[in-house]
């Protein structure tokens, strides 16, 4: 059970940042909240160190939405660029 979590937790963690790569911010957001926890303590404490990355990762997301909401398509292509700046590339 516990590789099949850290496994699941990998997969899931990968598809966050491959939708957030592809500007898919709310897709991005809504997985890295699925990421499920890892019980050992070695693979906690890797886990804990990427979650904090993750957790950084989503409080720049929100800022971001929040800023481009209600924003024209225009707007929200030029302020994707400044999102690209803090995320992953």
């Amino acid at each position: 059970t516990h590789n099949n979590n850290w496994c699941k937790a990998k997969e899931l963690a990968s598809k966050a940042v491959d939708e957030d790569k592809a500007k898919n911010y709310e897709e991005a957001l809504r997985l890295y909240f699925l990421h499920p926890p890892a019980p050992s303590s070695k693979a906690k404490q890797s886990m804990t160190a990427k979650c904090q990355e993750y957790l950084d990762r989503v409080e720049q997301l929100k800022t971001f939405l929040k800023k481009t909401e209600g924003v024209s398509n225009a707007g929200k292509q030029a302020s994707s660029s400044q999102a690209d700046d803090k995320g992953y590339e």
